[in-house]
């Protein structure tokens, strides 16, 4: 699924298969998903590592067309991603690595020669302490806390490392099971909410994005998902307040687990202006099991 712009606020397997401790609930329940900011794709079958390949056309110049740009995701024995890592020609230009621990998780992300370090450590009270070094060198902390069921996370957002005092944002993250239901964050930028809708599939059927005020919320744009059998969009629309920015058509093949392998996207409409109307975009995933 392709993230819709105004959805993107809040965000995969190798060889070895160590059974690391879990970072609380929701890391439990991110497991077994491929996720790109608010979209969650399941995945089944235990995928070791995936690599993903987006072409302007099919691949019929053979494997090696696909190895100018790519995206590849690596995860463990239990289903938590521990890399992200973007290649141009075959060499790392952007990476995410994760760490598990008793602690919570550490991720190290680099591009170029920038790096951003987020490190965490379990409180006496149970609740997680992550500070985050951006790629400018300025620190901020968030603490986080679950639900004893695991149905609610919250992220207390600081602009330093002390973690005293109001914090600049908080964040609440709802989950019926292994479902994202609903998130809620209010800072200086004002409040907003993201509600997932389901009906068949642990894939939504449309997602929601409001603005205003915990009472009197305004609808900002939806995101609406038409499913297959597999629970995969065939169809995805983007709508802001009263106007469809874009409208795209997707075909699947599938493995013998179920994953698609390949995905062709057709754009019907755009007017973000990031594609084409007509315009096909092919994407590829490399599956190792």
């Amino acid at each position: 699924m392709r993230i819709p712009h105004l959805l993107l606020a809040a965000c995969a397997f190798s060889c070895a298969r160590p059974r690391q401790p879990a970072y609380g609930p929701y890391r439990n329940l991110d497991r077994g998903y491929l996720t790109e900011g608010k979209i969650r794709q399941p995945l089944h079958g235990r995928p070791k590592q995936i690599t993903e390949y987006i072409l302007s056309r099919p691949d019929t110049a053979g494997p090696q067309a696909r190895h100018g740009f790519f995206v590849r995701f690596a995860y463990n024995w239990d289903g938590d991603m521990i890399y992200k890592h973007t290649y141009m020609n075959d060499t790392v230009v952007g990476s995410i690595d994760y760490r598990y621990d008793a602690g919570g998780i550490h991720d190290k992300s680099a591009v170029g020669n920038q790096t951003s370090i987020l490190t965490s450590r379990r409180l006496p009270d149970g609740r997680f302490k992550v500070i985050d070094s951006s790629f400018k060198g300025i620190l901020s902390s968030v603490i986080m806390s679950f639900s004893p069921d695991g149905s609610e996370q919250t992220e207390e957002s600081y602009s330093d490392t002390s973690a005293q005092g109001r914090p600049v944002k908080t964040v609440h993250i709802y989950y019926d099971g292994g479902k994202m239901v609903r998130i809620e964050s209010n800072s200086s930028d004002g409040y907003q909410e993201w509600h997932w809708i389901y009906s068949l599939w642990n894939s939504p059927d449309s997602i929601l994005a409001y603005t205003g005020r915990p009472h009197a919320l305004k609808l900002a744009s939806r995101a609406i998902f038409y499913n297959n059998d597999h629970g995969d969009p065939v169809r995805e629309i983007t709508i802001y307040g009263a106007d469809t920015m874009a409208d795209r058509l997707n075909r699947y093949v599938y493995d013998r687990h179920g994953n698609w392998t390949q995905k062709i996207e057709t754009t019907l409409k755009d007017k973000t202006g990031r594609f084409g109307n007509g315009e096909v975009a092919v994407w590829y995933h490399e599956i190792e099991y």
